[in-house]
């Protein structure tokens, strides 16, 4: 009796594989709506992979904030723009090799040191892969490295978390 009540480890690995591809999925869906992108999406264009050449990475989902206090416009500087490589839970549930095969740096993010609520804004993102581990693209592997933000205060303290992954255009080699 106690082990029908005990799921099967690859059951809920699947699961969890299942419930992440239909996350991907929606997102992918709001992302393409031409209202949501009117209303919520904005775009960066960025450059990913110093070596050999950089590329061109349309960062879906750029967004200004909105304020809480509408006097306080948030301001921000380039270096307080953040992008992480967020593969952490990704190599934890399904790769049992280390997360060395994902270390990467941001070479340079140029973005203007302040900006307006509600405004479009392009930037360019250079990145380099260190790691040991080619960096895949959604169509390789539903497990591919996706590119996020957040918006950092002018303490370094996060402001908002808004943070929407974006795939990479295609693999980047180490």
């Amino acid at each position: 009796m106690q082990n029908e009540s005990i799921p099967d480890l690859a059951a809920v690995l699947s699961d969890l594989t299942d419930m992440r591809s239909r996350i991907q999925q929606l997102e992918a869906c709001l992302s393409n709506h031409e209202q949501f992108i009117q209303q919520q999406a904005r775009q960066i264009t960025a450059l990913v992979n110093a070596q050999p050449k950089p590329i061109n990475l349309p960062l879906d989902g750029f967004q200004v904030p909105p304020q809480r206090n509408p006097l306080d416009r948030l301001r921000l500087r380039t270096s307080n723009f953040v992008l992480k490589l967020r593969a952490k839970s990704v190599a934890r549930l399904l790769y049992p090799r280390s997360l060395r095969a994902y270390e990467g740096q941001i070479l340079g993010c140029s973005l203007l040191r302040s900006m307006v609520v509600g405004a479009i804004y392009e930037g360019v993102l250079v990145v380099e892969n260190l790691g040991k581990g080619i960096w895949y693209t959604p169509q390789r592997t539903p497990y591919c490295l996706n590119v996020s933000y957040h918006w950092l205060d002018k303490r370094g303290r996060m402001a908002v978390k808004e943070g929407i992954r974006t795939p990479l255009p295609r693999e980047i080699m180490p």
